[in-house]
């Protein structure tokens, strides 16, 4: 029997760390097995090599506050539509215009447009719906919510979106002409 203790004494020693003051109350000591000690090291090691390769690699973490190469975007003069706004939008009767911008990236341009009129986005929404159509749009999606009215059209390769959004006196209207770079 003593040749058995001493062998499962042994194994002990070799394959369990003795923790210290940390004792178990029923054999009186503390023991943490070998692998589970090595195991953890060896995974804090190969995170604490692999840490350097995850900060300064990753392209997606990179915020930059520089706009796209090719962007050029032109404020209008306040109170004024973007130069060569189209005519054929109608503008909504009674608008105050807030401001516009005219953008040109890749082969894309966008004229906006954002005013406030004394009306409801209802009568806004309905005022346009039934309007554009008249002039040749076509009305392509449209959809509300609580907080916007949406109404997308568009005609051969240009689009025209119309965006209504209540405000405590009336409506704010953004209007979003995408046409080809000509």
């Amino acid at each position: 029997m003593e040749s058995k203790e001493k062998e499962e004494e042994s194994f002990k020693k070799i394959w369990f760390f003795d923790i210290g003051n940390n004792r178990n109350k029923q054999t009186g000591s503390a023991k943490l097995p070998v692998f589970l000690v090595v195991g953890l090291v060896v995974v804090l090691a190969i995170l604490l090599l692999l840490l350097p390769y995850n900060r300064g690699n990753n392209n997606t973490s990179k915020v930059s506050n520089e706009p796209p190469e090719g962007l050029v975007t032109v404020p209008a003069v306040k109170g004024e539509l973007p130069e060569d706004f189209p005519k054929e939008l109608v503008l909504y009767s009674y608008a105050d215009i807030l401001h516009g911008e005219d953008t040109t990236y890749k082969s894309l341009n966008q004229k906006i447009a954002v005013f406030s009129v004394p009306d409801s986005p209802e009568a806004v929404y309905e005022f346009y719906k039934s309007n554009l159509p008249k002039t040749g749009w076509l009305l392509v999606n449209e959809s509300s919510g609580e907080e916007v009215i949406v109404l997308t059209f568009q005609k051969e390769d240009k689009e025209f979106e119309v965006l209504i959004t209540p405000q405590s006196q009336g409506s704010q209207v953004r209007l979003d002409y995408m046409s080809p770079v000509k």
